[in-house]
């Protein structure tokens, strides 16, 4: 096999690779670390990547023989990653065949074995075909050996073996000609949970999402929940769904619990889907809920005041800092309050190298007084926040945690969450932000000409950021064809965080030719990071809805010289 030396372009690549693949934190079970969690990179068709998985064995004791078993990857309804034994696979899976890339992966051994107190480095092969086109799945199920039991045991009938099993997802995202982009609400809905073990909040809301398109996606959601008053609607309450993935021809449900009992009436669902930093079309629905006869008042969410309504504290090792913060309840009922201090969710396993995310979390040196008060309406309660930092731990410039107050009816009901930030500023280590835009790619949109465009961008400093992108189409001329303000999710990005930026772009207009697709990250003072992405339009005929011939647009990326030539290349990556 003849090796290609890589270009300039192929080896940015491949660094943004190594960040993704190392980004995560290792997997334990018992004394064994395996790392990366996750392998996800891109690559063109029709080459090789050679990488590494990392065994450490922490224990006195040998590890054992570790299994190895590539596998094929699905989701389950909530999002979950789950294995697919192809022996069982059923017509209905909802990750196709056509997606999985189990047949790519190559390990050189099916077992190893760790020495006490040692690494062991297992090399892994992915052999991408010449017509991958996509985003491709696989697993590497890491199994320890089964523990036998002894034969001279009193009773062997009630004895078992305990055996662990790690699963390291493999995603492999093909370069070159968009594929489509088709993710979108399915369903709305709210129930009533009537089990005889339900807490005082019994009634759950769910959306549906579908992935009827070839993208792994990121999506986000919320769910407003109004009630109709008198011919109005008022609030209740909006429930918010975390980021996940979403495989290509997935089905997933997203669902949270409200908290509270509702009555029967007339609510309206909105739902509100990010797919990729971009937002989507708002969809509702209107419902006749029957609620629980019981319930005898509406809990609508109240915003609980908070003054100052964010705390940035001044720190230095081994120095204690407090700070008085004022809770006003703006309801006309009496409420429950609970406060805590809790490391932000990004900052939740991710890491950069040796730097792990809640390294920077503030929440354990962070004390609130009095966590839990009851507030008449209108009412004020003024809470101490308490800061101690240890003499030999804060080594960053900043750390971070959330401030969360849950405020409750008399009755148990939820009256929502309100959020807050908590900043330690450590002066004796300069603030130095910095950003790296990881992804720029293209995706097929919902009608003819026009294209997703989907950005990643990671925090890579010491401090938050509040990042803007822009992404333009530039051609031969000094005024870009195409330019728009990218979609993202608003507020602050803590460092080792990542944001997607997303919008769509409508090439109906442009004439034939070579362009550069341009995306552009703003962020700090005069800071910006940038990828781009030569392209090629092209005309071709369609049929428009009455059926008559029509002229659109097929937007490709370039290849590069290697890209172009029936080549293999190994990619290397630590």
């Amino acid at each position: 096999m003849k090796r290609r030396r890589l270009t300039r372009a192929a080896l940015i690549a491949i660094a943004a690779v190594v960040l993704t693949a190392v980004s995560g934190p290792p997997v334990r079970a018992q004394n064994l670390m395996v790392r990366p969690m996750r392998i996800e990179f891109s690559s063109r068709p029709n080459r090789i990547a050679n990488l590494e998985l990392i065994l450490q064995n922490r224990s006195t004791a040998a590890s054992g023989p570790l299994e190895f078993r590539v596998v094929e990857l699905t989701q389950s309804r909530q999002g979950n990653w789950q294995i697919v034994y192809s022996e069982y696979r059923d017509e209905g899976d909802r990750a196709p065949a056509r997606f999985s890339a189990r047949e790519w992966v190559e390990l050189p051994e099916e077992t190893v074995e760790v020495d006490p107190l040692s690494t062991k480095e297992t090399p892994i092969r992915i052999r991408i075909p010449a017509d991958a086109r996509g985003t491709y799945f696989a697993g590497l199920l890491v199994s320890t050996e089964r523990p036998e039991i002894p034969a001279g045991a009193p009773d062997r009938s009630g004895a078992f073996g305990v055996r662990f099993r790690l699963l390291v997802p493999i995603i492999v995202e093909i370069e070159g000609r968009p594929v489509q982009q088709r993710v979108s609400f399915e369903h709305l809905s709210m129930t009533r949970d009537d089990s005889e073990d339900a807490r005082a909040g019994a009634t759950r809301a769910t959306v549906q999402v579908v992935n009827d398109g070839a993208t792994f996606s990121r999506i986000r959601g919320s769910l407003r929940i109004d009630r109709k008053q008198a011919q109005r609607w008022r609030t209740v309450t909006t429930a918010e769904f975390r980021e996940r993935g979403i495989l290509p021809g997935a089905t997933i449900e997203l669902s949270e619990n409200l908290e509270r009992r509702l009555p029967s009436g007339t609510y309206r669902l909105r739902g509100e889907l990010w797919v990729d930093g971009r937002r989507t079309r708002p969809i509702e629905k209107e419902i006749e809920f029957e609620g629980d006869p019981d319930a005898d008042m509406l809990a609508f969410d109240t915003t609980l005041q908070l003054d100052p309504a964010a705390v940035l504290v001044d720190v230095a090792p081994g120095s204690t800092r407090t700070t008085v913060l004022t809770v006003e309840n703006p309801a006309e009922e009496p409420l429950t309050v609970r406060l805590e201090a809790s490391t932000p969710d990004t900052l939740q396993g991710v890491a950069l190298g040796a730097l792990h995310g809640d390294e920077l979390s503030a929440a354990r040196w962070t004390e609130i007084r009095p966590g839990e008060f009851t507030i008449g309406p209108g009412a004020r309660q003024n809470v101490r926040v308490l800061m101690q930092t240890p003499r030999d731990a804060v080594e960053h410039a900043n750390y971070y945690a959330d401030l969360i107050l849950r405020g409750s009816y008399s009755d148990g009901q939820s009256a929502g969450e309100t959020r807050s930030s908590i900043q330690l500023r450590n002066r004796t280590v300069e603030s130095e932000p910095r950003g790296q835009l990881d992804r720029l790619r293209l995706a097929e949109g919902s009608q003819h000409s026009h294209y997703a465009v989907q950005s990643r961008f990671t925090n890579i400093g010491n401090i938050h950021l509040e990042p803007s992108a822009r992404v333009e189409l530039l051609g031969t001329g000094t005024q870009a064809a195409l330019s728009r303000e990218l979609d993202t999710e608003p507020g602050r990005l803590l460092p080792l965080g990542r944001r997607d930026f997303g919008g769509e772009l409508d090439f109906s207009g442009i004439d034939e030719g070579e362009y550069l697709l341009r995306a552009t990250v703003r962020y700090g003072d005069n800071h910006s990071s940038t990828a781009q992405l030569p392209v090629t339009v092209q005309e071709y005929q369609v049929r428009d809805d009455d059926g008559e011939p029509a002229t659109a647009r097929r937007v490709k990326v370039i290849e590069d010289e290697d890209g172009q030539q029936e080549l293999i290349e190994e990619i290397e990556a630590p």
